[in-house]
């Protein structure tokens, strides 16, 4: 029987004892640490404590001091000069990101402890208790959330043309859908095809991949995208690659769960509208007639306040039974804010022709058609310049408006921008017509009366005369393949493409034509990534799930999930330039090939670090190095789990007392590199080896503690 303190164990000690029962002893019993430190893990940590001192504080200039003085050799040793550039570039742009979150920091690098529990007996073990650290715990709109730092990714959504519905691999895998999708034949023309039920495949790498227009699309590593290159697996994509986007995305659909009146009225709230009570503003005009007129055909009572200095708001009727609030509530948007504003999955299920309506009814609130004159650099001539954009504050309405764009053949991108608002700027997204061809497809369906436009139709008609005839040659790629030159598809370049960790994949296949598009994006069969809230992966290793379970009871709160916020390493190097000798034979090869015997080579010199930075700085002004996602615990997973806990410390006593740690040799290389205890295995713990490799260090450092007369970074 153990006497005396129970033993501090953590997570980390417990995944090891699973991997590797005799790397536990080496570590935790014998108290045995490498002399040499994973560069990986050394960067880890100056990030954690940088997001740290971030939240604490919310001072970037106190960040860069700490990032100076985590790196204080960063002069001579190039480790610690790559990890200050890469801290310095990162936690820059995550500044810039989250400069404005309405999120409340309750506790920060918050240590746990508590006892481990028999299951059958409700005992408290007396041999092990079980300590953590978590990088912090938030509260959102009254909810606990555990704020962690991984990489996760979103849901893939395919449409389906048989039942009209937007839904994701997952949800059809759940239901045992068989999906009706749009794919591409061997003559590059647009078809339907049947797809088999998405089926769960396995774990495995994920990449997402970021095109030119703000689409995205997150698949494993051997998944085949339809490039201009032709099929190309996402982990070879690289930037300057052309993706394949479908020209048209209509439905086959005559029916809709939605009256036109309920569509516009829909397209205006979202708009000018404020859904936390149901009020509309907009100056007298055709706009504000159509919009009372949609109201009154559906039957809801309103009331118009018109004031001399601001425009007229209709205040519509908030009542349990009142169709405006039923069918904001049905739609998911009632109550929402300006910037969680998103275009509903259910609106993807209207007809092509309630299509028009709802962009018309967008456009004509907050769209925009103007014609501009623009004189470029080095050119006499005066260019007329058209601009077709929706403007709002929510990323998500703007990418929603994006998809119905394709759905009637426009082609269109997202982008990010700011807005001066009450001295200050705002940030703002803009979904942009982009193209020639795609200009004038609006244009047209604006004069027909496809998308109504119910404003500055004399702009409408002008901006049509303007568009040339033919294609922006930019639009396209050159050295197609023969059965691309004439494919119905519009050519995205791909921005980035971010590996983003493991995840589970479904299988989806399409007997006839092998393709399907999945986000608006041309890929092959094989499996696409789905499972984007990583939830099984947790289930997996169990970690967050007992963290959350002990910090209900250390902090006495109810943990309702994670907040998982995501930051992409990037990989660029800094240029080293080249030595003399490099350059001098170098210049020799030139001159050797040269038919005057002369050559303008220079020597290349290194990159500066202010060069580095820039470079660093527009990577990581891309939104896709950082993804930011909500997930909710399972809850009925902690009785398991906790169960499972108890076990492992069962096992680890019977290896103790029989004094057998056995070794797991299909672990010794997990990592494509050795065991950091791989030395001590092979030549059975040699004194040499331990004294020229290893030290001596108590176990579980990541439960580091302030000194007491430390604040506690809590708030």
């Amino acid at each position: 029987m153990m006497t005396g303190s129970p033993m501090v164990s953590t997570y980390s000690m417990w995944s090891l004892f699973r991997n590797c029962r005799k790397a536990v002893d080496w570590r935790y019993l014998q108290h045995l640490a490498p002399l040499e430190r994973d560069r990986n893990l050394h960067f880890g940590s100056i990030i954690h404590e940088c997001l740290q001192a971030w939240h604490q504080r919310r001072d970037l200039a106190e960040v860069l001091a700490l990032i100076d003085r985590l790196c204080p050799n960063r002069i001579q040793d190039e480790s610690q000069r790559r990890d200050w550039h890469l801290a310095t570039a990162m936690m820059t742009a995550y500044a810039t990101r989250y400069a404005a979150d309405d999120i409340e920091v309750v506790a920060l690098e918050k240590n746990f402890e508590g006892p481990i529990i028999n299951p059958a007996t409700g005992a408290a073990s007396r041999s092990f208790v079980l300590a953590g650290k978590v990088d912090g715990v938030v509260r959102i709109g009254g909810e606990y959330f555990i704020l962690e730092h991984k990489c996760v990714t979103g849901d893939s959504r395919i449409y389906d043309y048989r039942s009209g519905e937007l839904l994701t691999v997952r949800e059809m895998a759940r239901r045992q859908i068989a999906p009706v999708i749009l794919g591409i034949n061997d003559h590059g023309r647009l078809t339907h095809a049947q797809a088999g039920i998405p089926q769960p495949d396995k774990v495995r790498d994920v990449f997402r991949v970021v095109l030119k227009s703000g689409r995205t699309i997150t698949v494993s590593d051997n998944h085949p995208v339809l490039t201009h290159r032709g099929w190309v697996i996402a982990g070879a994509l690289k930037k300057g690659d052309w993706a394949a986007v479908p020209r048209i995305t209509q439905s086959t659909h005559t029916q809709s769960p939605f009256s036109d009146d309920e569509v516009k009225l829909v397209g205006y709230m979202l708009a000018d509208g404020t859904l936390s009570t149901l009020a509309f503003s907009k100056s007298e005009g055709p706009v504000l007639d159509d919009f009372l007129a949609a109201a009154g055909r559906l039957g809801i009572r309103f009331h118009v306040q018109r004031r001399d200095d601001r425009s007229p708001q209709v205040r519509l009727s908030k009542a349990p039974d009142s169709p405006a609030r039923l069918l904001m509530e049905r739609l998911g948007l009632y109550e929402e804010c300006a910037d969680e504003k998103h275009l509903p999955d259910a609106l993807h299920s209207i007809t092509n022709r309630q299509v028009g309506l709802l962009l018309g009814a967008l456009w004509s609130t907050d769209g925009s058609i103007d014609v501009f004159e623009e004189k470029r650099p080095n050119c006499s001539r005066i260019h007329e310049k058209i601009r077709i954009a929706y403007t709002s504050r929510s990323h998500a309405l703007c990418s929603g408006i994006q998809k119905l764009l394709l759905r009637l053949g426009v082609y269109s991108s997202v982008t990010r921008s700011s807005v001066a608002y009450q001295g200050e700027r705002r940030t703002v997204f803009n979904t942009r017509v982009i193209g020639r061809g795609s200009k004038r497809t609006f244009l047209d369906l604006a004069i027909t009366g496809t998308i109504p436009i119910l404003k500055y139709p004399e702009v409408v008609r002008s901006a049509r005369a303007l568009v040339k005839p033919d294609e922006d040659p930019r639009m396209e790629p050159s050295g197609l393949p023969g059965w691309l030159q004439e494919a119905e598809v519009f050519w995205d370049p791909v921005e980035v493409v971010v590996v983003s960790g493991r995840q589970l994949m479904y299988n989806l296949t399409v007997p006839e034509i092998h393709n399907f598009a999945v986000d608006d994006i041309v890929t092959h069969n094989t499996a696409s990534q789905v499972d984007g809230d990583y939830l099984e992966k947790l289930w997996t290793d169990f970690q967050i799930t007992i963290y959350a379970h002990y910090i209900e009871q250390a902090m006495g709160i109810p943990v309702t999930g994670i907040l998982y916020n995501v930051l992409v390493k990037a990989k660029l190097q800094q240029g080293k330039g080249e030595t003399e000798e490099e350059y001098h034979a170098r210049r020799a090869e030139l001159l050797a090939k040269s038919k005057t015997g002369k050559t303008t080579a220079k020597r290349k010199l290194p990159e500066s670090d202010e060069e580095y930075q820039a470079r660093l700085a527009e990577k990581y002004a891309d939104p896709a190095m950082f993804h930011r996602e909500m997930l909710y615990l399972s809850r009925d997973r902690f009785d398991i789990l906790r169960s499972e806990l108890w076990e492992l410390t069962q096992a680890f006593l019977d290896a103790r007392r029989r004094g057998v740690f056995y070794q797991n040799t299909a672990f010794c290389f997990n990592y494509q590199r050795p065991c950091a205890y791989f030395a001590l295995c092979r030549s059975n713990g040699n004194p040499n080896v331990i004294d020229n490799f290893y030290q001596r260090v108590p176990p579980n450092e990541e439960l580091r503690v302030l000194p007491n007369d430390a604040p506690e970074p809590a708030f």
